[in-house]
């Protein structure tokens, strides 16, 4: 049986609360910092990745990346799907 790396993980649970918190629909307001607030976790985790080398260093990076762009298109979802009034 495979292990999971506890990133794994957490990414996993963060993925779930964020989906269901975005349930409701989102104002303009909501979608800029949501926006900033990804952008902002992406360069903490891009940070925790510079003291790492070789195939981690590249793990800690992708999983930055992945993380990144699916909460983007989450929230770009979202955004373009609720109706702001």
């Amino acid at each position: 049986m495979r292990k999971f790396n506890i990133s794994t993980l957490a990414i996993a649970i963060w993925i779930l609360l964020c989906v269901s918190v975005m349930a409701k629909s989102m104002t303009v307001d909501d979608y800029q910092l949501h926006k900033h607030e990804i952008a902002s976790e992406y360069r903490t985790a891009n940070t925790r990745c510079i003291s790492l080398t070789g195939a981690a260093k590249n793990r800690c990076v992708s999983d930055a990346f992945v993380k990144n762009k699916l909460t983007k298109s989450e929230i770009d979802t979202q955004y373009n799907t609720s109706d702001r009034k």
